[in-house]
């Protein structure tokens, strides 16, 4: 028996995608993941930084077919040096770890925004 055909999109967000769980110690790993464990887009820029992007697991495939195309404007922009002063500044006070820039797509403002790979913690105990 043959199986429908199942587009990419469906396949990494959605009701059919894959849900993957992080475990570690109490208090190192949040249960509330508000990115993909299973899908990202890796891009290298010419100075050796990769872009990573992450795609949200609340997104529709809608959202995620513009996460994508958004993604290859950046790149495009970033490779050709057409991108906007403001996303220049951004991209320069963004946090870079282990020569990786975090980046999402933001489905309010329809642009490509760094995620700071080292978020602000509240401490579990406070005395």
């Amino acid at each position: 028996m043959l199986q429908p055909h199942i587009a990419v999109k469906d396949k990494v967000v959605g009701p059919v995608a894959p849900r993957v769980a992080a475990f570690g110690s109490s208090g190192k790993i949040s249960g509330q993941q508000p990115y993909s464990l299973f899908f990202s887009v890796l891009a290298e820029a010419e100075s050796g930084i990769t872009f990573k992007l992450l795609v949200k697991t609340d997104s529709s495939p809608e959202q995620f077919e513009r996460s994508i195309e958004a993604f290859l404007e950046f790149l495009s922009g970033f490779h050709e040096h057409t991108l906007d002063k403001v996303s220049i500044e951004k991209l320069a006070s963004a946090r870079v770890v282990g020569r990786t820039l975090l980046l999402t797509f933001n489905t309010t403002t329809n642009e490509i925004e760094t995620v700071d790979p080292v978020p602000k913690r509240v401490p579990l105990n406070e005395a």
